[in-house]
């Protein structure tokens, strides 16, 4: 039998509570902290499904492209089941949104900030599985919120049992102590003017009570006594806001702001106008069911480290593959005589190596904004498919900032300006007074990578919204942030950054909106080899760490129920043209010439032979597109638009060829030619811009040319194939191939369609004087797709 660790849910004071297990004290109330803790219980089998039965069908052979934690559980499941699996991804980590790496100084840099809740049933049983279990911190369970001027609120446990008597009265089952313990606990004390004498009376009672009120009359109460009643109801609730449901239930608008949003903002990286009921709700239900299902844990170091690693490991002792640095550039698919669609193979690229892969069952274990770059255009004719469009990311930015000093200990000024030994607050905080929802001292929760003797605290902090922080240079970021973090802890003054580091991602968690959960897809999809995984799939979960891993044992129970069909269509395809896809590895660089893959375009020229002058018509026909969209743009879209700047000169130093790569990789990450956002830093002033449509000059007219586009755009997408670097014996250039995808919003709605690539001709200083563009279509083609209507579309 498995031990249990017991913690106390002590209140908050400014230093490391170290808290010895298994010490008896009468008066508390204590919590499980094992991944024993059988949350499933609860009996919600969506959430929470049964081992799967031993797996007799014949053995599968499963391609998966996305190495994150939806590819990887997958991937696990599926090895478990006794299949054939390679992972691929295109960068040079694996872990997804819950990756990190180790740049040149040795500094751990990840992708966001993770934390674990007791109610992460399948990513606890995960970890158990690979050996990953004993590499979670258990927290204090208390949920600790930080004030200006460095007022901390935290919960006494008397305080849980006067709200408890008043609510329900004294004799309590254990379940409903779970649904106080995390509603109380971050309810009182969160505004710093407040004491705990006004908890009795006056406006803090008020206000207080409308909470109490608001919660009882939801369907986390239900889930007490019926979770799974409660959370079809919770689903029910997904086309309101929480702060609509909230006020409606007589909850106040100050609690939205000062308690409400930073949670909201933790979960999904946006604010309760905007956040689904369903989302925050669901979370609320699965903490009512038990104490320990809102208990926090965090890793003792990298996620690279003591999550990915542990799995990775797994997978490759089972006989999975991994293969980094290979991305996907296309799917492959055809028809059959029957009419059913199926993929014939994924078409990858790693630097200038391409080959064709072929499995029995593919699986796109993507993001949003990365599924919405693979699949095909013409499965858009699926409304399967075409929901997935109707999904978008939230732009987020993860700050780290190494101190000289301990910036959260509150107590002792003298102890926070030694580095003999960490002190602090050890646990996830949140502000509702600053850019950054939620932040922690890595130091302190993740010692073992994050703690450096004769260093100080390493603050990661998460900027949400982090639209405002995604045009500005990574200087500024760091000055504001660091302005914010004085603003909490006064008692940091004087103590100096020595290291910081700025990670933005264009589209991260999608966005939980009211109305959006009818759009998540299913794991299966009408193509009938065709899966998905990723925390935006359809499952009874928010997208998180858990969402994530829930899709992966989601999409393999499917694969594996279609296991006999699968192997049907893989022997079909081998008698029908046994010798085809020999012809398309031998292909040359144009992989989609008729094989199987699609094209958008009637035709694929090779760029190099069809380098030849552009006809004066042509050139005329787009001066006039360019004067009528800047005609229809409407003045509240160029305002909006003028309010985004481009990334500032003084935001890098570039020192070398491997530096500009670096900056252009990062620009189309951020999808720049969709966003109107790109570093004009490493441009010259009279930069050359050419396409096969046009040529001009001056880096300020591309980038009022790129902002009058984007309001245009519905549904776009740029993904970067590949990037890399040349050097001839003239000069220094960059080459990089892309894919973009997107309709125009004008009455006939065109669909464009281009696979290009653009070299960057770079001078002595390393700076950009030619950006040049070809594209695998001509430059009528191309003016074709703008006039075609999307119904006149050809699907050939």
């Amino acid at each position: 039998m498995a031990s249990w660790a017991l913690l106390p849910a002590a209140p908050v004071t400014g230093r490391c509570l170290v808290i010895p297990a298994r010490t008896k004290r009468s008066s508390s109330f204590w919590v499980r902290s094992s991944l024993d803790t059988n949350v499933s219980d609860m009996r919600v089998n969506g959430l929470f499904p049964p081992e799967p039965e031993f797996y007799r069908g014949p053995k599968l052979k499963v391609a998966i492209i996305g190495a994150g934690l939806a590819g990887m559980s997958t991937a696990v499941e599926l090895l478990d089941q006794g299949h054939e699996v390679d992972i691929y991804e295109s960068r040079p980590f694996i872990g997804g949104k819950v990756g990190s790496f180790v740049d040149k100084k040795g500094n751990h840099i990840e992708m966001g900030l993770h934390v674990f809740f007791g109610c992460y049933s399948n990513l606890f049983r995960l970890m158990k599985k690979v050996g990953a279990d004993e590499n979670l911190l258990v927290k204090d369970h208390t949920h600790t919120f930080v004030n200006k001027g460095g007022n901390i609120g935290g919960m006494s446990w008397c305080l849980i049992l006067y709200f408890t008597n008043l609510i329900f009265g004294s004799q309590l089952e254990h379940q409903y102590m779970g649904f106080l313990h995390f509603c109380l606990q971050i309810r009182l004390r969160q505004y710093r003017e407040y004491s705990i004498v006004h908890l009795v009376s006056g406006k803090t009672t008020y206000d207080k009570a409308r909470n109490a009120v608001a919660l009882a009359l939801s369907p986390v109460v239900k889930a007490l006594v019926n979770p799974d009643g409660a959370l079809q109801d919770v689903r029910n609730l997904d086309s309101i806001s929480f702060s609509d449901w909230f006020l409606s239930k007589g909850g106040t608008r100050m609690s939205i702001q000062r308690m409400w949003d930073p949670v909201a903002y933790a979960l999904g990286f946006i604010d309760c106008d905007n956040i689904s009921a369903r989302c925050m709700l669901t979370i609320f239900t699965l903490f009512a069911t038990k104490t320990e299902a809102s208990l926090l844990r965090m890793l003792k170091g990298s996620p690279d480290v003591y999550l990915s690693g542990p799995i990775r490991d797994y997978i490759i002792a089972k006989g999975g593959r991994f293969h980094l640095r290979w991305g996907c550039r296309e799917i492959l698919y055809d028809k059959s005589s029957d009419g059913e669609t199926y993929v014939t193979g994924f078409s990858m690229s790693r630097a200038t190596n391409k080959k064709i892969v072929t499995a029995d069952a593919y699986v796109a274990a993507c993001d949003v904004p990365g599924i919405k770059r693979l699949l095909p255009s013409q499965w858009r004719e699926w409304n399967f498919f075409n929901n997935v469009y109707e999904l978008v990311g939230v732009p987020v930015v993860t700050v780290q900032l190494r101190y000289d000093g301990w910036v959260t200990e509150l107590q002792d000024l003298e102890r926070s300006r030694q580095l003999k030994q960490a002190s602090g607050l050890d646990n996830l905080l949140y502000t509702p007074d600053a850019d950054f929802s939620c932040f922690a001292d890595l130091a302190l929760t993740s010692p073992e990578d994050y703690y450096i003797e004769g260093q100080g605290s390493l603050l990661q902090c998460v900027l949400t919204p982090g639209d405002p922080y995604m045009p500005l240079p990574n200087e500024e970021i760091i000055a504001r942030v660091t302005k914010q973090v004085l603003a909490l802890f006064p008692s940091s003054q004087g103590l100096e950054v020595t290291w910081s580091s700025v990670v933005k991602i264009g589209q991260s968690l999608y966005r939980e909106g009211p109305g959006k959960d009818p759009f998540r897809p299913d794991q299966k999809t009408p193509v009938k080899n065709f899966f998905l995984a990723g925390s935006y799939t359809k499952q009874d979960y928010i997208d998180s760490m858990e969402g994530a891993t829930l899709s992966g044992r989601q999409a393999s129970a499917y694969i594996c129920d279609a296991g006999e069909e699968l192997v049907g269509l893989r022997k079909k395809l081998a008698a029908q043209d046994s010798g085809e896809y020999t012809k398309a590895v031998n292909t040359t660089d144009e992989l989609s010439l008729g094989i199987r893959g699609i094209r958008c375009s009637s035709a694929a020229p090779d760029n190099n032979s069809n380098k030849r002058e552009t006809p004066q018509v042509l050139k005329i026909a787009v001066s006039g597109v360019t004067e009528l969209l800047r005609l229809l743009s409407s003045s509240n879209k160029a305002s909006r638009l003028n309010g985004v700047s481009d990334k500032e000169s003084d935001e890098f130093s570039v020192s070398g060829i491997d530096d500009v790569v670096t900056i252009l990789q990062s620009d189309f990450e951020n999808a720049y030619f969709v966003t109107g956002i790109f570093t004009s830093a490493i441009y010259t002033e009279d930069c050359v811009f050419e396409d096969p449509t046009i040529r001009f000059q001056g880096k300020d007219l591309y980038s009022r040319n790129l902002k009058l586009l984007v309001p245009f755009f519905d549904s776009p997408s740029i993904g970067l194939e590949k990037i890399e670097k040349g050097i001839d014996s003239e000069a220094n250039f960059v080459l990089a191939t892309w894919k973009l995808r997107t309709y125009l919003k004008l009455p006939w709605r065109p669909l464009i369609c281009i696979d290009g690539s653009t070299v960057y001709d770079l001078d002595d200083k390393f700076k950009i004087v030619r950006h040049a563009e070809s594209w695998n279509v001509s430059a009528i083609e191309a003016i074709g797709q703008l006039f075609t209507p999307t119904y006149g579309r050809s699907n050939d």
